[in-house]
């Protein structure tokens, strides 16, 4: 144990939770949220998250606090709060200032001339704003300058949450501060839990701008798949065999079109369009492909009711016709809901009468019935329509025979993700679609 530095992480969310159980192996580490049920729960030796064992948070070198002047004491504040956007998706960094503010405010206590505490952001945010808009709070608040009472650093949190091959050790660490010996420090820190190496940034901007190109990038190449389902959906061509096809292409990147959903992606790219817009730039392309993404669930809602029209022929009424939706989180093998697109999927269907029940054993029944959905514990087999909306490990390992024996004779199997479209044994029975 390294107990020459106390760090204290602000936010114990899907980003720093595993951060601060990862540094807590090395150092003394606080980890700080305004939440008092957030922190009872931690204490308790429960993350609802699903994203850290109940083992690994009962630490002596762990402290799960709401005491704010657990950041007065520490050498290292690092700041993973949610940067979301606004109704106008604005970017909404109502959470920086008030977690820079309440830095300052601490900052302001601790009278010794010695202690200068390295404040480094991971929330994603547009180019500028560490510098711009989080430095002028604390110093505002502490009555300090930066690189006199603390220094800055910006180091973009890139885990992929439900994905074991991808998680905090295994992600090149992307770091950068103003000064090189301060990057230099963080460098040191992070190379304690990231065995896959770190990159330093040549600036925080370029670091800012980095993180949320990543995101735009894979919007971008969904979107783009996405258009062509459209497209060839339109033309009776599937689009999982055009993909198949032109993957024998060395160069082809098998993109699959599907619903984007998620704190990152469907968030990240109007970051970037906000400061160009500042900067007197309109974007053109990352807008579209936002527009295509954010409309992707009226897609498949149209195409229920093309097959509802065909299939059924007018033999039931909307109120008749019994839908399971398998999957609510916004991808596989995780729980979180934030801006899941199966939400708004769901809410058109009920908006048009149809009888829509939901199944996804990872998500609280208590938060399903939040949303006001019907939440099912268990499942019958006698749909009409069944949507594999969320590909979980949990759906995908019963396979497709049992999968398809929840649907009744002459209903309809919607596979959104195409896991099942290779399956060579489906009933002739059973309508099988999928983008």
């Amino acid at each position: 144990m390294n107990n020459d530095k106390k760090i204290c992480v602000v936010g114990m969310g899907y980003v720093g939770l595993p951060l601060a159980v990862a540094l807590s192996k090395y150092y003394d580490v606080f980890g700080f949220d305004y939440n008092p049920e957030r922190i009872s729960e931690l204490i308790n030796g429960k993350d609802k998250n699903q994203i850290i064992k109940n083992e690994d948070l009962i630490s002596g070198s762990l402290s799960f606090t709401t005491d704010e002047t657990c950041i007065s004491n520490s050498e290292i504040i690092i700041v993973t709060v949610p940067t979301p956007v606004n109704i106008d998706n604005s970017p909404d960094v109502s959470f920086l200032k008030d977690a820079s503010k309440m830095i300052g405010i601490q900052l302001s206590n601790n009278r010794k001339k010695s202690h200068k505490p390295i404040i480094l952001y991971e929330s994603t945010t547009f180019p500028g704003c560490t510098e711009d808009i989080c430095i002028p709070i604390i110093e505002e608040f502490s009555t300090k300058k930066c690189g006199e009472g603390f220094d800055i650093g910006y180091s973009p949190e890139r885990t992929n949450f439900g994905d074991n091959n991808h998680n905090l050790e295994s992600i090149v660490k992307v770091v950068s501060a103003q000064k090189e010996s301060v990057a230099r420090e963080i460098t040191e820190i992070y190379s304690k839990i990231i065995k896959a190496g770190i990159y330093i940034a040549p600036s925080i901007k370029v670091a800012e701008a980095a993180k949320v190109i990543e995101n735009i990038q894979r919007d971008l190449n969904i979107s783009l798949m996405n258009e062509l389902a459209i497209i060839f959906d339109r033309l009776d061509i599937n689009t999982s065999e055009v993909i198949k096809a032109a993957s024998t292409k060395w160069n082809f990147i098998p993109f699959k079109p599907g619903l984007v959903g998620g704190h990152c992606i469907p968030v990240d790219p109007y970051y970037l369009t906000h400061i160009a817009e500042k900067n007197g730039y309109v974007s053109e392309v990352i807008l579209s492909g936002r527009k295509i993404n954010d409309q992707m669930h009226k897609f498949v809602v149209k195409k229920i009711e093309e097959f509802i029209d065909c299939h059924f022929r007018g033999k039931k009424s909307s109120y008749q016709i019994d839908i399971l939706i398998l999957g609510l989180s916004f991808k596989k093998n995780v729980s979180d809901t934030r801006n899941s697109k199966v939400i708004e999927l769901i809410k058109q269907l009920n908006s048009k009468k149809y009888n829509v029940e939901v199944y996804d054993p990872l998500v609280e029944k208590q938060e399903i019935s939040s949303i006001k959905f019907n939440s099912k514990n268990s499942i019958k087999n006698n749909y009409d329509i069944l949507i594999l909306a969320v590909d979980h490990d949990e759906f995908i390992n019963k396979g497709y025979s049992e999968i398809e024996s929840f649907i009744k004779d002459g209903g309809i199997f919607l596979d959104l993700n195409s896991v099942f479209y290779d399956y060579a044994h489906k009933k002739e029975s059973i309508l099988y679609w999928s983008p």
